[in-house]
């Protein structure tokens, strides 16, 4: 396992589809125990991501949130970048082009009025 300033960083490599998606996903899974509070997943090196594994993806994102883990994707290629911001999936979990953008992110203290990818709520909560 990789770690950047205390972040576990999870490579993903090659193609994302109905063959390899259940791999990705325990892969991905194992790193959420014992909670680390934050998880990197570099998508960097995916060279195709299917419907199933944006899917998975937003699987992963859940199971995290779950356990109050913050998530930060790198997905800067256009294999990756492209697909999670024409399904809308960068406005559920927190996608940047770059290890050091992602990590910046997930360093950063979570403001009171920020949902599950650290963006401002359009309305603070009512009290």
């Amino acid at each position: 396992m990789t770690r950047q300033q205390g972040t576990p960083i999870a490579v993903v490599s090659g193609e994302i589809d109905l063959d390899t998606v259940h791999d990705v996903r325990a892969h991905l899974l194992r790193y959420l125990d014992p909670q680390p509070g934050t998880l990197l997943i570099d998508l960097s090196a995916v060279t195709f991501l299917a419907a199933a594994g944006i899917s998975m993806l937003l699987d992963v994102h859940h199971a995290a949130a779950d356990r109050a883990i913050r998530v930060a994707v790198v997905a800067g290629g256009r294999a990756t970048a492209r697909p999670l911001s024409i399904t809308g999936v960068d406005q559920v979990i927190s996608i940047h082009p770059s290890r050091p953008a992602a990590i910046l992110h997930l360093l950063r203290p979570r403001s009171p009025h920020s949902d599950s990818t650290g963006h401002a709520s359009a309305t603070p909560p009512s009290r």
